[in-house]
């Protein structure tokens, strides 16, 4: 199941990969509240999925409370490439998010700044 949500989720993000540019935040009037609500919908969708995903992978079940670690940084079992796969799935998020809200019609400031902070509440999340 999770490989099919990664495949997906790669899926969608080679689909709208190019930036829309300015073209999208000015979408034509006709449709523009039915787009809005989808990609505020597709947003939202991805990160509470996103969200239960993590809860069932990581915190289901777990025997230890909430706690934090010095896992050593670069001098760990994973050598740092564990922080790598942390900024690139943020990166992955925030232009994710960004595109999805511009193709909906918000303005390019608002998408930026939803698109951080949905990327930032998914991040610390984990």
């Amino acid at each position: 199941m999770n490989k099919l949500c990664i495949i997906l989720l790669l899926s969608w993000e080679c689909a709208i990969a190019q930036d829309p540019g300015p073209a999208a935040a000015a979408p034509d009037t006709v449709g523009w509240p039915v787009r809005k609500a989808i990609a505020t919908g597709a947003v939202g969708t991805l990160l509470v999925g996103s969200l239960i995903s993590s809860y069932f992978d990581w915190w289901k079940g777990a025997s230890e409370p909430f706690h934090f670690v010095n896992d050593g940084l670069f001098n760990n079992y994973s050598l740092g490439i564990d922080k790598i796969g942390h900024a690139y799935t943020s990166y992955f998020y925030f232009h994710t998010f960004r595109n999805i809200m511009l193709w909906g019609g918000y303005d390019p400031q608002s998408a930026f700044w939803w698109a951080a902070g949905g990327t930032i509440f998914f991040a610390v999340s984990i």
